[in-house]
């Protein structure tokens, strides 16, 4: 019994070393199949982060170049994003009671 034993781990020596090798580099190690998984999973996060970036710093471009040309539009942006007012105009700001803050 014990020469079947070292029979068959001599005949299939390649295909245990095999094996062996394929569990290291799969499960063990820097670049095992999970830490891709994870590397995979935060690169397409940051792939779908760059286009949110990109779409936003494209609409500040747009808002820059109308800026530059339209007097009018400082104005304008000066009320909507800052919320800025003329010296003669009063604003009344009404917040709702049942909005949560």
């Amino acid at each position: 019994m014990n020469r079947n034993i070292k029979h068959i781990l001599f005949h299939f020596k390649w295909f245990f070393a095999t094996v062996i090798f394929v569990i290291f580099s799969g499960f063990v190690g820097e670049s095992c199949m999970l830490n891709r998984w994870a590397q995979r999973r935060e690169i397409s996060r940051l792939k779908d982060e760059i286009e949110t970036y990109q779409k936003k710093f494209n609409e500040d471009k747009k808002t820059i170049k109308r800026l530059k040309e339209d007097p009018e539009a400082i104005v304008e942006v000066a009320r909507e994003r800052y919320f800025m007012k003329t010296p003669e105009e009063d604003i009344f700001i009404i917040e709702d009671k049942h909005e949560k803050k």
